[in-house]
């Protein structure tokens, strides 16, 4: 049965609203972990980058490259996974995500492309988008 452009726009929405879902549910828990963490390590609600290291950890994002032990055993804590998302956050990989997220000057990044003074981001475009949903 040969498919129609309504089904297929609607299965593309529906990726689309699953990327957004598991994206939201990644950074939720990476959220409340660094809140527990905060909580845990100084009494506040408010994490700093130590809690955030911290549940980026608990979360798989960064993996300890040596074991707690030999960390106690060397005195040196082993932030090479810390330093390798901090290079490559500040390099042209993630120039995107960053002029996404409005942390750097958009000005001649993409001629002719028009963003509105509010800078409306991905998520509130796609919580705000009217549901197409006849059939």
């Amino acid at each position: 049965m040969p498919s129609t452009y309504l089904q297929d726009s609607l299965e593309l929405e529906m990726r689309d609203d699953t990327l957004v879902d598991l994206a939201a549910r990644y950074l939720s828990m990476v959220a409340s972990k660094a809140a527990a963490h905060a909580q845990e390590n100084h009494n506040d609600s408010i994490p700093n980058i130590t809690d955030v290291r911290m549940a980026l950890e608990d979360v798989g994002a960064f993996q300890p490259q040596v074991s707690a032990m030999e960390e106690r055993i060397t005195g040196e804590e082993d932030t090479r996974g810390v330093d390798a998302f901090i290079k490559w956050m500040k390099g042209e990989e993630s120039r995107e995500l960053r002029r996404i997220a409005g942390s750097v000057d958009t000005e001649g990044l993409m001629p002719g492309v028009d963003v509105p003074a509010d800078k409306e981001d991905f998520l509130t475009g796609k919580i705000n988008k009217p549901l197409l949903r006849s059939f």
